[in-house]
């Protein structure tokens, strides 16, 4: 291995070549170097480039570069899904410079991000576990009756990735109830326990169990309903007669309103994005889509190139239960995503995700989540605001100019109109509040 010394030695020229050494990093005595500022590892560099809101002047090897970006802005933006793609246009390689050493990371070598700021584990709702729920024992080993259950789900159902997740942690943590509530059960015990030999009584008390370790009633009422698909399987297949769940009942829900924002709040949050630099310009498309489509997260990252329709102004999303729907995105929206693809190089060595993050790679939820939470520091939002408040501010102020409910029901993609209705309350109680505020004796 080369030493510290000898690679300095060996000059900016030399170590150009060198890409794939250097995107390693030089590893010697349990420690992670990092030479090269674009790489991977170097999320020091990376996090503080985004949070300035700007980019390093090479930038990431997707972007376009300064002139193809005011070439292209001279001309109209073809759609995606027409424009044909181009073999002859190799990414460029990032241009070297060397790093300050007191700025070189040092991290011990195969240590996680998420050991180093501590365990947050989120449960499938995106709530973080509570407390109380948090288990370090060694989780039971799930009996073979539910291993077949989650198996004809994966095989036979068309369910998502995170609700067949969201169906094995349930039936984990139904588990290891069972295990605990075993009588003659040692703690330590560990072994599967028949789901048939749960009565109506241990039943009932799971959802008791639940509420002890901390969950929040419509947390408990989701995995109630977990149980009680789980038990449907069982008696369609003859492993039992009759229904022990028939007598659950579903915790009594806290009555909580979306909170949207005001329209003069997403002005500000709007306006507040930097658009001088690639990444704010993405970011700002990324807003603009969220409040303009009220979409999901989970539904904004996962749009393709294919599925923009900017003459229409038209974006195909997928939602929940793998359907799929036809959204409008208004002009504004449109606009700053025609901006956005001017900087986006349309080579992106196979990647057909709309939004890519500084690696080139389909953008997560969890970095909507820190952009947003960048974005809207110091303007004063609600401290509950997150992506999500868009698309309920985005149905609030459809109703609230007039929208009729129905037609707001499909354009937020809900398979009920009592899930749309929520919003029809959160009208009144802003009518409400209006009127209180205004009357002189109110």
């Amino acid at each position: 291995m080369m030493g510290m010394s000898n690679v300095q030695d060996a000059g900016v020229a030399n170590l150009v070549g060198w890409g794939p050494f250097l995107r390693g990093g030089v590893r010697g005595g349990g420690r992670r170097v990092c030479l090269d500022t674009s790489a991977r590892p170097r999320r020091v560099a990376a996090s503080r480039w985004e949070s300035a809101g700007r980019i390093p002047e090479s930038g990431p090897w997707w972007m376009a570069t300064a002139g193809e970006v005011q070439a292209r802005s001279g001309s109209d933006v073809e759609s995606p899904s027409s424009r044909g793609r181009s073999n002859g246009d190799q990414p460029s390689n990032p241009v070297f410079q060397p790093v300050p050493a007191e700025t070189w990371t040092d991290r011990p070598v195969g240590g996680s991000k998420a050991q180093a700021r501590g365990s947050r584990k989120r449960e499938p709702n995106g709530r973080r576990t509570p407390p109380g729920a948090r288990d370090s024992s060694p989780k039971p080993t799930l009996h073979p009756l539910i291993v077949e259950f989650v198996t004809s789900l994966e095989r036979n159902r068309e369910v998502s990735e995170h609700t067949l997740r969201a169906y094995q942690e349930d039936l984990g943590l139904f588990s290891r109830y069972l295990a605990e509530s075993q009588p003659g059960c040692a703690s330590s015990d560990r072994e599967p326990i028949d789901p048939r030999l749960a009565d109506a009584r241990r039943l009932r008390g799971y959802s008791s169990w639940l509420s002890r370790q901390g969950y929040a009633p419509g947390t408990i009422a989701r995995r109630l309903a977990s149980l009680r698909t789980f038990y449907r399987h069982l008696r369609k297949h003859g492993h039992l007669e009759g229904d022990p769940t028939a007598a659950m009942r579903n915790p009594k829900p806290a009555r909580r309103l979306p909170r949207p924002l005001r329209l003069d709040q997403i002005e500000r949050l709007l306006e507040a994005v930097p658009t001088d630099q690639s990444l704010g310009v993405r970011d700002r498309a990324i807003l603009e889509l969220l409040y303009g489509g009220g979409l999901r997260v989970g539904e904004l990252v996962a749009l393709d190139l294919e599925d923009l329709d900017l003459e229409r102004n038209v974006v195909r999303v997928r939602g929940k239960g793998r359907r799929e729907r036809l959204t409008p995105i208004g002009k504004q929206a449109a606009e700053w995503v025609r901006r956005w693809l001017t900087h986006r190089r349309p080579d992106h060595g196979g990647e057909h995700a709309l939004f890519l993050n500084r690696y080139g790679r389909r953008l997560t939820a969890r970095s909507v989540d820190r952009l947003f939470e960048t974005h809207a520091r110091g303007l004063g939002l609600d401290a509950d605001a997150t992506p999500h408040s868009l698309r309920h501010s985005f149905a609030t102020h459809l109703l609230d100019r007039g929208a009729d409910l129905r037609s707001v029901q499909e354009l937020l993609g809900h398979r009920r109109l009592t899930t749309t209705q929520i919003y029809t309350q959160v009208t009144r109680e802003r009518l409400l509040e209006t009127y209180r505020k205004a009357h002189p004796r109110a």
